[in-house]
């Protein structure tokens, strides 16, 4: 009965402090891991919110430069800021932005993190598409014949 109580009295052993250092250090592992995807989703809600004010300023800009989206672009008041942030969050924003040659269509789109594309458009349309959906590349393509600018 006295080595029962001896042994309480002396502690942990090395082997008992090691597990449980490995669980901890297992656990904080998980949670880091874990907050990495929550912090990836986060940034891109705000590039979408950020996609969404651009909008704002692109019709700022329409009606400031006679009826026209022409010139619109990273470069103009006010959508630098907008631009910046899109960049800071990760995102990958298409500039020059696709504006149609009689300036009355502009299309806009960002890479998120997660991989996924956003859009947004000059008929009020946003648009999210990744490899599962239509689009498979950006949607805002003025390269293409007959240039599209629109996020369909």
């Amino acid at each position: 009965m006295s080595e029962i109580l001896n042994k309480k009295n002396q502690g942990f052993t090395l082997i008992e402090v090691l597990v449980v250092i490995a669980i901890i250090g297992i656990l904080a592992g998980i949670i880091i891991f874990s907050l990495k995807e929550t912090k990836d989703k986060a940034k891109d809600a705000r590039i979408i919110d950020e996609m969404s004010q651009i909008r704002s300023v692109a019709n700022m800009h329409y009606n400031d430069n006679s009826y026209s989206f022409n010139g619109f672009s990273c470069g103009v008041v006010n959508m630098s800021v907008v631009c910046n942030d899109i960049t800071a969050q990760g995102g990958d924003l298409i500039d020059p932005i696709p504006v149609s040659l009689d300036g009355q269509d502009y299309c806009v789109e960002a890479k998120l993190n997660s991989g996924a594309w956003w859009c947004v458009d000059a008929q009020g349309r946003s648009a999210k598409y990744d490899t599962s959906t239509m689009p498979t590349e950006p949607a805002c393509d003025d390269t293409s014949v007959p240039k599209v600018y629109t996020c369909e």
